[in-house]
């Protein structure tokens, strides 16, 4: 039945971190815990920032790293080693999907779609543009 669903084209998949952890990435806390070292944040104040939801973490340390800009290029320092998608990306990438959730900062799955011959619009950033697969980030 599942496989049928996907054929029809009445299944959207969900990426959590889990996937992008298999191609060598950080995850969340992984991540806002290195953003954090990088601003130079105490180990006690690490330990408390751990505590908030992730995106109320990232919201703070956005805050410290002096906007949306800073925080992405320290982002793209930590994440920059990240030259292939995974496995787990390939094969979801090739499952027929309409549309994607994701929680990931990463292109990794974007590059795996696109390297399996398939067009995918990333909203909202591309928002209107018309192809057969989106994802949400």
């Amino acid at each position: 039945r599942l496989a049928q669903l996907f054929n029809d084209g009445r299944c959207s998949l969900f990426l959590g971190a889990g996937v992008s952890m298999n191609a060598g990435l950080p995850s969340w806390s992984q991540l806002l815990d290195l953003i954090a070292t990088e601003l130079n944040y105490s180990a006690q104040n690490r330990d408390t920032l751990a505590q908030l939801n992730p995106l109320e973490a990232a919201s703070v340390l956005e805050r410290a790293a002096g906007g949306e800009a800073a925080l992405k290029a320290i982002t793209v320092r930590i994440i920059g080693g990240a030259k292939r998608h995974s496995l787990q990306h390939a094969l979801l990438a090739g499952l027929p999907f309409s549309g994607c959730v994701t929680t990931n900062y990463d292109d990794l799955f974007e590059r795996a779609v696109r390297h399996a011959g398939n067009d995918l619009a990333v909203l909202p950033a591309e928002l209107g543009t018309v192809v057969d697969r989106w994802l949400l980030k």
